[in-house]
């Protein structure tokens, strides 16, 4: 993707300070009908602001539209129910449907990119090669480079172990993971909530992770004894174990599963307006107002997966 020119940075950058210091403009305003600018202050509070808003104006901003070109997305092919092929190949899921049926709402036309890893999307996002990405979870790090949307649903993670092992590890919090000596399969880039950020701060913890590329990867190191254990997300997980047999091989352990919290549509700083963000989060209470959200929760049998955390 081509850089954005100094005139769209400068755009961004305008839109930005005007969203940020709409009261102070309204008052500017008001003293500039009052006709009551005799102090030097109130004379650069005006000079500022006239700036602003010139600068928007020669942008042709037309909130009405606010996709000015198609906006480029990536979904994974294999994370079943939120995003995966079909039986014809075609790309489906409940994250896919959801994030498509807003944007169609919007107007707003999508190029989608299949499997670009997670780390490279956001990293890619952040240079503004990528625009948005979904299935994000909100970090103080990820705020500084990206706008997040309202949350769109929930995520929850639990630990998966062989089933010749249920009685072996009795534990019922990650807290007790390191003094068990627990090898525990993780995957490279994914947040796994604040209480799993704050352990893996400690020294002890850590040296018991290990580190995949994909899910999949987890699978076969716990079976090849390599991992005592991962980090998945139910249902998805022991969908994707059925496909490759191993559902009785490899269960869920009984310890409660972890909310880790919402689970938003991220936006690059660098490629889109906060304009974009508000009408997205408008249209997603309209499909939630008109039933279409829940028709799609239903069809992959997400009240399923709410109903069982």
């Amino acid at each position: 993707m081509e850089a954005k020119p100094v005139e769209n940075r400068i755009c961004h950058w305008a839109v930005y300070h005007i969203s940020r210091n709409s009261l102070t403009v309204l008052f500017v305003m008001k003293l500039f009908h009052a006709r009551s600018l005799a102090t030097l202050s109130s004379m650069k509070l005006l000079k500022n602001s006239f700036l602003l808003l010139a600068i928007l104006f020669s942008c042709h901003i037309d909130a009405s539209k606010p996709c000015k070109k198609p906006l480029i997305i990536s979904f994974d092919t294999h994370t079943e129910p939120w995003s995966y092929l079909d039986q014809d190949a075609q790309l489906t899921g409940l994250d896919v449907e959801l994030i498509k049926t807003i944007f169609t709402h919007m107007g707003c036309e999508l190029i989608i990119r299949l499997d670009i890893p997670w780390k490279r999307q956001v990293h890619w996002l952040e240079q503004g090669l990528l625009d948005i990405a979904a299935q994000a979870s909100k970090t103080s790090k990820r705020e500084m480079f990206a706008y997040f949307s309202e949350p769109y649903r929930h995520e929850y993670i639990a630990i998966y172990i062989r089933s010749h092992d249920l009685h072996k590890f009795n534990f019922m919090s990650l807290t007790e993971l390191p003094h068990l000596k627990f090898r525990l399969g993780i995957r490279r880039g994914n947040y796994y909530g604040d209480t799993f950020s704050q352990l893996l701060k400690t020294t002890l913890f850590k040296k018991y992770m290990n580190i995949a590329e994909t899910e999949q990867d987890n699978f076969f190191k716990l079976i090849a004894n390599r991992i005592d254990g991962f980090i998945g997300y139910p249902p998805g997980t022991e969908i994707d174990l059925k496909k490759v047999g191993l559902s009785k091989q490899i269960i869920r352990h009984p310890m409660p599963v972890i909310n880790t919290g919402n689970i938003h549509v991220m936006f690059s700083k660098k490629t889109t307006l906060p304009a974009l963000i508000t009408q997205f989060n408008r249209s997603l209470d309209t499909i939630k107002t008109s039933g279409e959200y829940s028709k799609i929760i239903q069809k992959y049998n997400g009240d399923l997966i709410h109903a069982e955390h």
